[in-house]
């Protein structure tokens, strides 16, 4: 028999980068383990897209309100109890939650069985004048059910070393890319000798400020005005909230007379394709949510361009995989667009080392097999917590 899992996710309606990885961890999990799903949703459910309802034995929807109010606070109880009872009836041997609030419901819920939440949210958890209490309380909350996290990052699992949170609960399991369409290592594009003032760069992230967009755009204006013409290639979904922003960046790039330099493209099936056509990859931004699509370029044999932040600067290795900049800096994304520019050995070199980088640390199938065991052992703990008299009312630590 199977071990059995309950996945614990927010709707799936607006997709966010923990339903993501739930969907995936779903797919590549699902041989090895029975997967009930259960959605936490505060409004219309809903954002299961063809053949991922069948990655799960069973899906169920949970109305969790979310306004705090007196009648809410009752709805939030009933919910809880709901949550509870839908625990007990499918005994699952491990729950994983995809979302930190998700994660906070099923701590209050899940009694003696092993938990885990498996953290997409970037540091700091909250903002505001009290972020600190509330994360304080929602680490304690965790804490009181034992709750595991995954960690995406090395980065990522010491902040949370930082703020009291044991060895023993944290586990790294990185985001992995599927390498086969990467097996024939690419050429670099550029045909043209050092010296010559032109380099073309993809940047592949979502069109919002945490992405830093307007750092590139300055850096454009920087280098050419030292000589060097770059031309950038951002692909990245521009959100409905986000059309005024996408126009704003539009504008700046004209005012710094540098729109010619620039194209926006969405994602599509072709998007890989624009790698072929560049000599570097960049990431301005200090969001590592989106460090896969660099790690796609890694592996296409781009070297990377990139801030000094959380996955980002795990990816961005000085000397190895590319060339770390500060975010707040456009002088020093402009110099490192100049040092590639430049230099073709220095790009054929760091592209090198990013393919193997890539290789070594981010192939799927390696964090797949980091997956099975990490779910493995946790749906194992449950017994092991029974044996050791481990009940309903007593949390674990």
């Amino acid at each position: 028999m199977k071990p059995r899992l309950m996945f614990v996710s927010d709707s799936l309606a607006t997709r966010c980068d923990g339903g993501e990885t739930m969907i995936r961890v779903a797919r590549e999990a699902g041989g090895e383990f029975d997967i009930d799903l259960v959605l936490l949703s505060e409004d219309e459910p809903g954002g299961l897209r063809e053949g991922e309802r069948g990655l799960f034995r069973s899906v169920a929807t949970i109305h969790f309100p979310g306004k705090v109010s007196l009648g809410g606070m009752s709805a939030q109880r009933h919910a809880t109890n709901l949550l509870r009872k839908t625990v007990r009836s499918a005994e699952p041997d491990a729950i994983v939650s995809f979302s930190l609030r998700s994660a906070l419901r099923v701590a209050r819920a899940a009694g003696p069985v092993p938990t885990a939440w498996v953290c997409r949210e970037r540091a700091p958890l909250f903002g505001g004048p009290i972020a600190g209490a509330k994360c304080a309380m929602s680490l304690q909350t965790l804490a009181s059910a034992g709750t595991r996290i995954v960690c995406r990052s090395k980065c990522q699992m010491a902040w949370f070393r930082g703020r009291g949170v044991p060895e023993t609960r944290l586990a790294l399991v990185r985001d992995g890319l599927n390498l086969e369409g990467f097996a024939t290592p690419r050429p670099l594009a550029r045909k043209s000798g050092d010296g010559d003032a032109a380099l073309s760069v993809v940047c592949q992230a979502p069109i919002e400020p945490a992405q830093n967009h307007r750092l590139l755009i300055r850096a454009l204006a920087e280098s050419r005005d030292r000589g060097v013409e770059v031309r950038v290639a951002c692909v990245g979904r521009v959100a409905p909230d986000r059309a005024e922003y996408a126009k704003d960046l539009v504008r700046d790039a004209a005012i710094l007379n540098v729109g010619d330099l620039i194209e926006w493209h969405e994602p599509g099936p072709d998007t890989d394709s624009l790698f072929a056509g560049a000599d570097a990859a960049v990431l301005p931004g200090d969001d590592d949510t989106a460090d896969l699509s660099l790690a796609a370029a890694g592996a296409a044999g781009l070297p990377l361009i990139g801030t000094r932040a959380g996955g980002i600067a795990e990816l961005v290795r000085e000397d190895v995989s590319g060339i770390p900049v500060d975010g707040r800096n456009p002088g020093e994304l402009a110099d490192a667009f100049v040092r590639l520019a430049e230099n073709s050995d220095l790009r054929r070199f760091l592209g090198g080392g990013a393919r193997d980088l890539v290789r070594r640390e981010f192939d799927s199938a390696r964090q797949n097999r980091r997956w099975a065991e990490f779910l493995g052992g946790l749906a194992s703990a449950r017994e092991l917590r029974a044996a050791a008299g481990v009940s309903a009312l007593q949390p674990a630590h």
